[in-house]
């Protein structure tokens, strides 16, 4: 019963540690398309501007692909929060069991293999 409870704690522990990991990184993501929500609001415009401003020669090839990279960093960088952000929000759904975020893979009822299932529409 000593060791049972013992690994009850290590358990409970782990779980814990999981949890404030995922909320941590669902937090820190949030923050990112927080901060990057404005700058994707005009990030077109900025885009279309700089083409323009090399089309009509006032920029050199070189400041425009330093530009269009930086934008493209952007972009990345939103997509990394998004799937940080996903991802946070997965672990925290299949840690508590709450299918109210993503639909989870259920056991199938009398197979006996463990394949699992999605709940459908």
């Amino acid at each position: 019963q000593v060791e049972a409870e013992a690994t009850l704690r290590v358990e409970r522990a782990r779980l814990v540690a999981r949890l404030r990991t995922a909320v941590a990184a669902a937090g820190t993501a949030e923050a990112t398309l927080d901060r990057l929500e404005p700058v994707m609001l005009t990030i077109e415009s900025a885009e279309h501007s700089l083409a323009e401003q090399f089309r009509l020669g006032a920029i050199s090839y070189l400041v425009y692909i330093d530009g269009a990279s930086r934008f493209d960093d952007i972009r990345l960088q939103v997509v990394d929060a998004r799937a940080s952000l996903l991802g946070a929000r997965l672990e925290l759904a299949v840690l508590g069991a709450d299918t109210s975020c993503f639909p989870l893979p259920e056991e199938s009822v009398g197979t006996g293999t463990g394949t699992t299932t999605e709940d459908g529409p």
